[in-house]
């Protein structure tokens, strides 16, 4: 009777570690989806975050599936492929948040405000511009329509600051297809525009890399608060330890982290141009929220 209890205890303690076996295995081989929002261009943002799903697989053991999603396009292939994560800007998560929920993870630290910026309102140097009511009837040139710090925030300090952009300019030019900052940018150092709208980073990032004067070139006439950049956040029905395991794995990454990848060994921050990432929450993007409202912006604008 004991002989016959013992192989019955046996036999249930294989088969349950047979099925834990088989069942890490599979969370192990399990394949995710990454949605990233492009940038500057398609080919700039592979460049940079390919190297970041390699490092993402070493980590967790999980594969991932990269997709490069344009900005306008970023809510049908949200649902269209059912995405588990995205690394997108603040604007896109609260549009993603507030239909489909989604759990917030990860701030993208970059520059001397680490995962925060703010966008401007920037004239050349010499110009006779020096306050925001100096635009009327002036020329402008604005981000794409859903850029946080190289649109919205700057439409609101224009509209907080009684200028309707739409009814009070002499011109208004948003540029079209890659590296749409670096245009706005060079569009006012070379005075085909008045004033252009940057977000703060680009203006940062273009001054390192020798291509502007920051200080010599520019003045900045407004800008807005300082609030979260580019975020990673999860599909709210992934399991919570998947999530945690690739959020781990994302405030791990430091200066001297490498991967390989094409046969080569990369620097995660030299690569993806990052100085690394910061643990985030839902109620950091309040402000933004606000802004949207006032400015009558989806998810919150009012026909």
């Amino acid at each position: 009777m004991i002989f016959r209890q013992n192989i019955k205890n046996l036999t249930i303690f294989l088969l349950f570690a047979f099925l834990t076996t088989l069942s890490c295995s599979s969370e192990k081989n399990k394949t995710f989806k990454i949605g990233y929002m492009i940038c500057n261009s398609p080919k700039e943002t592979e460049e940079r975050f390919l190297a970041l799903n390699a490092y993402l697989e070493r980590e967790t053991g999980y594969k991932f599936k990269f997709y490069a999603v344009d900005t306008v396009d970023f809510e049908e292939a949200y649902k269209r492929e059912n995405f588990d994560f995205i690394h997108t800007n603040p604007v896109l998560y609260i549009i993603l948040n507030e239909s489909y929920g989604l759990v917030p993870m990860v701030a993208e630290k970059n520059g001397i405000y680490g995962a925060r910026t703010f966008g401007t309102i920037i004239v050349k140097k010499d110009s006779n511009i020096k306050n925001i009511s100096d635009l009327k009837n002036k020329k402008m040139i604005f981000g794409p329509t859903f850029a946080p710090f190289g649109y919205i925030t700057q439409l609101y300090i224009l509209l907080k600051n009684g200028i309707d952009p739409y009814k009070d300019l002499k011109t208004i030019y948003q540029p079209h297809h890659s590296f749409q900052h670096e245009k706005i940018i060079y569009g006012v150092w070379f005075g085909a525009y008045d004033a252009g709208t940057a977000p703060f980073l680009d203006l940062e990032e273009m001054d390192k890399e020798g291509k502007i004067k920051l200080d010599e070139d520019f003045r900045i006439i407004a800008k807005s608060e300082l609030l979260p950049y580019c975020t990673f956040s999860a599909n709210k029905k992934l399991p919570t330890e998947v999530i945690e395991k690739v959020k781990k794995a994302l405030l791990k990454i430091n200066r001297d982290t490498t991967v390989e990848i094409n046969n080569e060994r990369v620097n995660i921050f030299k690569k993806a141009k990052i100085d690394g990432y910061e643990e985030i929450n839902d109620k950091d993007y309040d402000k933004m929220r606000e802004i949207l409202k006032f400015i009558n912006f989806p998810p919150y604008q009012k026909f």
